[in-house]
């Protein structure tokens, strides 16, 4: 079984930063930003071609002949909302998933919204039919929604404290979901690419079968410079040695489980992402070639590139 890990758990720290940044410079349309889309929403909540970048991410991995079922992590907060943007875009008919009992190791941790906390009202738009259901799933307050998608499973799962949480949580849910043997492969993606390619996740799934494990990512084409204390060059590593990482990320469930429950606390609090993960405690990852199209909207000008894009295909 294949199933993609979409983490969506962020709320968007960075760029609503530079929202903030570019209204008091009195330039916020430099900035990027309808008032409606930023000051406290998640990045992977703001829309290019009139829908949330999470629903293109989705999309991406339920139209992929590669990928059995889809899991989303999602802050807490912003649950109940995706189940409505889920309906109002007809992703996802009917409830399959019986109750679930998801035990995690990770700890919960307060998360917040902003400075009001509000979400967009998508209720009065979404069907009356709705039958996308939150399902309580034991006492960590781990929560998932299933739905169908052209005969795919999406689960949606509450988020953690931090990746490394709300990933642990997406592969355990699943894990529990489907009862999962140590070959089935996760392919673990930014909810904030909305432009990967059916190519890229193909070459995951493949390399995952074939390495374990194995890393997304594009050769550097500016000069690395390293510095410790962002003032002065300590190092210019060789450029035709570096690569810049992306997503997807992808591994056996089997390999995983094992390095996971091998971390201690330290190693978990300094973790970034799978490929570190695996990468420090000596498993070898395979790269897979990106595309500089699979970039990560993060910053202002990301979403102004991301809409371009959009528009251009349209």
């Amino acid at each position: 079984m294949v199933i993609a890990g979409i983490v969506a758990g962020g709320t968007g720290s960075r760029m609503n930063k530079a929202y903030h940044e570019s209204v008091h410079s009195k330039d916020a349309a430099r900035g990027g930003f309808p008032v409606s889309q930023a000051g406290n929403c998640p990045k992977q909540f703001m829309e290019i071609g009139g829908k949330a970048i999470l629903l293109h991410t989705i999309e991406k991995f339920l139209t992929s002949p590669d990928i059995d079922a889809v899991v989303v992590g999602v802050h807490p907060n912003w649950k109940k909302y995706l189940e409505e943007l889920l309906d109002k875009f007809q992703i996802g008919e009917s409830l399959v998933s019986p109750e679930l009992n998801i035990q995690s190791e990770a700890s919960d941790r307060e998360h917040a919204l902003g400075d009001d906390g509000n979400r967009p009202d998508v209720s009065s738009q979404a069907s009356e039919s709705k039958k996308i259901l939150a399902v309580a799933a034991g006492s960590d307050c781990t929560n998932l929604s299933a739905l169908t998608f052209a005969k795919r499973e999406i689960l949606i799962v509450t988020g953690g404290g931090d990746r490394t949480d709300t990933l642990n949580r997406i592969v355990e849910a699943a894990a529990v979901r489907w009862q999962l043997s140590d070959e089935d492969i996760f392919v673990t993606h930014d909810a904030v690419r909305p432009f990967v390619t059916q190519e890229i996740i193909h070459e995951n799934v493949f390399a995952a079968r074939e390495y374990g494990i194995c890393g997304t990512a594009i050769a550097a084409t500016d000069t690395i410079l390293h510095s410790s204390d962002g003032e002065f060059i300590e190092d210019i590593p060789l450029r035709s040695e570096m690569y810049q990482a992306q997503t997807p990320q992808s591994f056996q469930y089997g390999i995983y489980r094992d390095v996971y429950h091998g971390l201690t606390q330290e190693e978990l609090a300094s973790l970034t992402d799978a490929c570190g993960m695996f990468y420090r405690k000596g498993c070898e990852v395979y790269m897979v070639p990106g595309d500089v199209r699979n970039f990560k909207i993060t910053y202002p000008q990301d979403l102004q590139l991301a809409k371009a894009l959009v528009r251009r295909k349209h």
